[in-house]
């Protein structure tokens, strides 16, 4: 059920073993600015120090990555460089309730910046690292790469990637469409 109560109108990750690739597309490969930006269902997951994939690109060699996770129940978006030498990270110390929230990662601008329910919880300077570009899928609901295989438990709905920094008046229509 989607966040309007529309029944089959999301997709609903039940903690074991589902998820969605998305075959690489060169729009993913993302430049300085972007936004990653979706709706989840939150659930509390199974064990609370592990990652939760809510969107990610990434490789096998674990060479760089960008993506949206959630991790003791807190939101959390990382991007690295290709080089593996850096990675800025993001999170909140808002604790997500169970339910429906929106939620965004903002590179725009040198800065980080995670929205949750459309206001701003986290913004930092990151500078310019550059941001890894891979030749392989993304995944929703897993990290297929990852030696030990964490399933989530949520429902994900109206997933978009962005090659640009939506403002945070963008991201306030986003997070008002219920």
């Amino acid at each position: 059920t989607d966040r309007f109560g529309v029944e089959g109108g999301a997709l609903d990750f039940d903690g074991d073993g589902d998820f969605v690739e998305f075959a690489h597309h060169d729009a993913l490969d993302l430049g300085q600015d972007f936004t990653l930006a979706l709706w989840i269902d939150h659930r509390t997951q199974a064990t609370t120090d592990d990652w939760y994939t809510l969107f990610e690109k990434s490789d096998p060699e674990r060479d760089g990555r960008y993506g949206i996770w959630v991790r003791d129940d807190r939101l959390w978006t990382c991007f690295e460089a290709a080089d593996n030498a850096s990675q800025p990270c993001a999170d909140t110390d808002v604790a997500l309730a169970n339910g429906w929230h929106h939620v965004a990662a903002v590179r725009a601008e040198r800065r980080l910046i995670l929205y949750l329910d459309g206001d701003e919880v986290w913004n930092a300077f990151v500078g310019l690292t550059p941001i890894s570009q891979t030749p392989f899928a993304a995944f929703a609901g897993t990290d297929r790469y990852a030696n030990d295989d964490l399933w989530l438990d949520a429902g994900l709905d109206d997933l978009r990637v962005y090659d640009v920094g939506l403002t945070p008046e963008q991201i306030a229509r986003l997070a008002a469409d219920r």
